[in-house]
């Protein structure tokens, strides 16, 4: 399709070039890619996204900028944030403070933790904030833009508090609050007591006569904190940088310096807590112990009163040493394996889902003498801790959760292996006594010989001797966990307090719009692809076979309007410089808007006058069959481009020679006559009626070998001329003169013209428009041609919107030489 702009019609130059068309003989086949069965190559699929892709671009632009505005309406209007940050350091001063009695803090976790990473969930924890919002009352906060709470003192809020709203007004010597039930006012630096709140206003606000506070539940306010807290080490250091973001600039700033400081006290009071727990159990053995020694030598000096015997020590000093070194191992190996046990029994009771027993596994000393059984003892305890993390707190998981269950499967695994390694070490122990017994045995029977009170002193004294070396140790341990509950330092410094943040931050904002034009186009793509498929009209090559069921002839592309303003350009500047002179029979067509569809005259080297030549090639093999003369172009419904074909394909025909006559049957509306330039009478019902001879309706359409016959006077009912006798006689005698009878009719479901000339002419070609002709329209135009008998060659897919895809480039090569005029004849 092209353009309406007049174009220059003329007669060809004798000698002037001319497409080289070889025309087939009788009975030749067809070669590859012509014929009425030829058809386009097929669709690539990508191709026919992009090309939906195309056809839609407009909804795919509109569909981003919407998401693009939305977005950029939500961040205008977005409260802006500010951030700040504090910097503690994890260094532990207690060994600083009491020596080498308190060890640093990172031999307290096990090497498969990292202690800094610990501390930064210890400080994103539910802990943390509740002493945040308890030591600086952000219960209380302020819900009027721009009035900040940075003057006021002493602020709290009772855990319990309702939900209110409170209302200041401030005077040049008072404030008063309004709560939900009650009001007060007092002078500045006076506390303030109002629904469950407390605070102190030193003076008033400058440029506030009125702001509005409102108390929060404690929950909420400790929610407001975790969702804006955040800690980060810093590379390679033990520093954390603890930092909070939210929309008041003075509660950032304060809450980032009290999470510091609190975390700072928690760590300290915790560290506290642990050396006060270790005192309390080390001072209740250390009792025992004494009470022991107490009793051990009660019993040497009652023995050695009641009885007047005197040892040998000196003639069995060996034996006795030896004896004394049998009897401390042997305690020993009592001693780990009653530990042993105790384990065992731990184990077995928490295996068998006894709760209490975890406590008791707890508080057992840690079985480092096995390394097996220490690093198992080391996993199960950590998989406990991780259990009791994931299943307590605020964001608790259930026993179905899959971190939970993992942590279950390990517990599950690790308890066997452990129970097994640590019955393993009780049956080493019980080996190693046994012998060690023996040993005994055989050293106490070398010294049976001693007198029998010489052997009880002895015993006495040994029992007396480890029960003090006990009670040592355990007084050096009190000591130890005295000197540490006693240092207030913990194992947090605080290197920076937060600063008040100097402007707020974008929060992301382009990142924001990237992400919502990147949404829009997607939507804007499924919306086109959704849309492309919901369209019911014919807009691919292969509609043409699967709805129409006939052969495709011909696809009439998109003209680059460019190109053809070009092109046509250049052709009436030729015609106008030279025909005049050297063709006197050409004739200009004047008329503004005359030609303006003959393609295959005004742009030549068009991808359109190319299909147009394809078409017509394919319908010159069909017309070499005997019988095939009169062709009937018609389509479904209007404006499908029928009168634009019928006009473009019989250029093309005259071009190679033939005698071709086009007949205007649509004589409701008749155009054929416009797009040459011609007068509508004396035309066709003229003819018909007798009131003009043949020859007087034959118009020459200013193409060699191509005349055209118009409508002539519309008349009231076409039906009677197309299906009289008359329309008979007349085809009849056209044949005897012309090679191609071209019948342009009206479309088949608006009237029955064009089925009545169907059944009269030798076959039809049925044009339809991609992305306009409805599928149902064409299918039934198809039907209606056939019922009556109607003969069709094919479809012709005229495409001028670029609704299908393109299956390739249409003469870019060898039309492109020789066949526009040329300048200089």
């Amino acid at each position: 399709m092209t353009e309406n702009r007049p174009v220059e019609v003329r007669r060809p130059m004798p000698g002037a070039m001319m497409p080289n068309f070889a025309y087939p003989p009788p009975g030749a086949g067809f070669p590859p890619g012509f014929g009425p069965d030829a058809s386009l190559p097929a669709a690539n699929p990508i191709r026919q996204y992009l090309g939906i892709l195309r056809r839609y671009w407009w909804l795919i632009v509109l569909s981003a900028l919407v998401g693009i505005s939305y977005q950029w309406y939500r961040t205008r209007h977005d409260l802006p944030l500010f951030r700040t940050s504090s910097a503690v350091q994890l260094t532990d001063q207690r060994p600083q403070v009491a020596g080498d009695l308190v060890p640093d803090y990172a031999s307290a976790y096990g090497g498969y933790t990292d202690p800094v990473l610990t501390q930064v969930q210890v400080i994103q924890s539910r802990a943390i904030a509740e002493l945040v919002v308890d030591s600086l009352g952000l219960q209380l906060q302020s819900i009027t833009p721009g009035f900040y709470l940075a003057n006021f003192e002493d602020v709290r809020v009772a855990p319990n508090a309702v939900p209110a709203t409170l209302r200041l007004h401030f005077t040049s010597k008072s404030v008063t609050v309004s709560g939900p039930r009650d009001t007060v006012t007092a002078a500045y630096g006076t506390p303030i007591e109002i629904a469950s709140a407390t605070f102190t206003i030193p003076g008033p606000q400058p440029g506030w006569q009125d702001a509005s506070l409102a108390v929060l539940p404690r929950e909420a306010a400790i929610d407001a904190v975790l969702g804006g807290i955040s800690a980060k080490p810093r590379d390679m250091t033990s520093v954390i940088d603890i930092s909070f973001t939210g929309n008041d600039p003075y509660v950032v700033q304060r809450v980032a310096s009290a999470a510091a400081l609190q975390y700072q006290a928690f760590n300290a009071r915790t560290a506290r807590q642990q050396s006060h727990r270790r005192r309390i159990f080390i001072e209740t053995q250390l009792a025992a112990t004494d009470s022991m020694l107490q009793l051990a030598e009660a019993r040497v000096a009652a023995y050695r009163r009641g009885t007047l015997a005197f040892s040998a020590k000196d003639r069995y000093a060996t034996e006795q040493q030896d004896l004394a070194t049998l009897d401390q191992r042997v305690q020993q190996l009592d001693d780990a394996r009653r530990s042993y046990q105790g384990l065992l029994s731990a184990l077995e009771r928490h295996t068998n889902g006894d709760p209490a027993a975890l406590r008791t596994l707890a508080f057992t000393p840690d079985p480092s003498g096995n390394a097996a059984v220490g690093a198992l003892y080391t996993d199960l305890m950590r998989y406990e801790h991780a259990r009791d993390s994931l299943t307590t707190g605020m964001f608790a998981r259930t026993p179905q959760h899959p971190d939970v269950q993992r942590v279950d499967a390990l517990i599950a695994s690790t308890e066997p292996k452990l129970i097994a390694a640590v019955r393993n070490q009780l049956a080493v122990i019980d080996g190693n006594l046994s012998a060690v017994n023996a040993r005994r045995q055989q050293a106490a029977g070398q010294i049976a010989s001693l007198p029998s009170s010489e052997e009880t002193e002895q015993r006495l004294l040994r029992d007396v001797d480890n029960i003090r070396k006990m009670s040592d140790k355990l007084n050096d341990e009190l000591q130890v966990a005295r000197i540490a509950e006693a240092v207030e330092a913990g194992q947090v410094q605080v290197v920076d307090l937060a600063r008040y943040p100097m402007g707020a931050i974008t929060a992301g904002r382009r990142r924001k719009l990237a992400y919502a034009l990147l949404i829009g186009l997607l939507f804007g793509i499924g919306l086109a692809i959704v849309t492309d498929r919901l369209n019911s009209t014919i807009r691919r090559w292969d509609d043409l076979d699967s709805v129409m069921h006939v052969p495709g002839l011909a696809l009439v592309p998109q003209i680059s309007a460019d190109a053809h303003a070009t092109l046509r350009a250049r052709a009436r500047a030729t015609a106008s410089r030279l025909l005049p002179s050297m063709i006197p029979s050409t004739r200009v067509l004047a008329s503004e808007g005359d030609g303006q569809e003959l393609v295959m005259i005004s742009d030549v080297r068009s991808a359109s006058a190319e299909a147009y030549r394809k078409l017509m090639t394919n319908l010159m093999y069909s017309a070499s069959r005997p019988g095939l003369k009169v062709m009937v172009v018609t389509s479904a419904s209007a404006g499908e481009g029928k009168t634009t074909t019928s006009a473009n394909l019989a250029v093309a025909f005259a071009q190679q020679g033939r005698r071709v006559v086009l007949i205007d049957a649509d004589l409701r509306r008749a155009r054929v006559h416009d797009v040459f330039g011609l007068a509508l009478e004396p035309g066709l019902t003229d003819v018909l009626v007798g009131k003009n001879t043949l020859d007087q309706g034959l118009r020459a359409s200013g193409v060699a070998g191509l005349s055209v016959l118009p409508g002539g006077t519309l008349p009231p009912n076409p039906l009677e001329f197309l299906g009289g006798e008359r329309m008979h006689e007349l085809l009849d005698t056209l044949r005897a003169k012309f090679d191609v009878i071209l019948v342009d009719t009206p479309p088949v479901l608006v009237t029955a013209d064009a089925a009545l000339m169907s059944v009269q002419a030798d076959g039809v070609l049925v044009v339809v428009r991609a992305g306009r002709t409805e599928r149902e329209a064409a299918r039934h135009a198809v039907e209606q041609i056939r019922n009556v008998g109607g003969r069709i060659l094919g479809a012709v897919l005229n495409d001028p919107d670029a609704r299908t895809p393109r299956y390739g480039r249409y003469g870019d090569y060898y039309y492109g030489y020789g066949y526009a005029p040329q300048e200089g004849g």
